[in-house]
């Protein structure tokens, strides 16, 4: 099966979005470009095959496509979250490329069992977690530029149901950026 159709067939979540204080809004995304003919690798076969510690800064201006438990923090990824559909992967740019959000998070849920705690209970643990991920990762920047925010990815029951149970909070700008926001 090639790469991009087990993106598709592993992964569909849903993106929430931390709209002002901890009023959270349900939405959704999409990636902002689809896989080539020659199929993209995963972020870590990407890393590997080029021989080099972040491969992902190297000159790619398609960039690649890769699935959520592939990204890293500090990855640069360009999707638009507000066009009403679901993600299967993200498109992973360079960093002085243009894109919109960067990974602040990609870890384990792992305080609620296996039982669905629900998406009530999920998006205050997101939150909490994706909050305090993006302070320290832009810092003072945070409190005084209001075109940044908050986004994850977080599983609803079904990913859950099939052990998929990991959050990737990034950090979203309002506008096209070609550096990092990392402070």
């Amino acid at each position: 099966m090639s790469t991009c159709a087990q993106l598709r067939e592993r992964h569909s979540c849903p993106v929430r979005r931390a709209v002002a204080a901890a009023t959270l809004v349900g939405a959704a995304a999409t990636v902002a470009a689809s896989c080539s003919l020659s199929e993209k690798l995963d972020a870590h076969e990407y890393r590997a095959a080029r021989g080099a510690a972040d491969p992902i800064d190297a000159p790619d201006p398609f960039g690649d496509v890769v699935g959520f438990a592939a990204l890293e923090v500090g990855d640069c990824v360009s999707f638009d979250s507000d066009t009403g559909e679901e993600v299967t992967g993200l498109l992973v740019v360079g960093c002085s490329q243009l894109h919109t959000h960067e990974v602040t998070l990609n870890e384990p849920i792992k305080p609620f069992g296996n039982k669905f705690p629900g998406e009530t209970v999920i998006d205050s643990f997101a939150w909490s977690r994706c909050d305090r991920a993006f302070r320290a990762y832009v810092g003072d920047r945070a409190a005084r530029d209001p075109d940044l925010s908050v986004v994850w990815f977080a599983p609803d029951e079904r990913l859950w149901r099939g052990r998929d149970r990991t959050l990737q909070c990034l950090v979203e700008s309002k506008t096209m950026i070609s550096s990092t926001l990392r402070a």
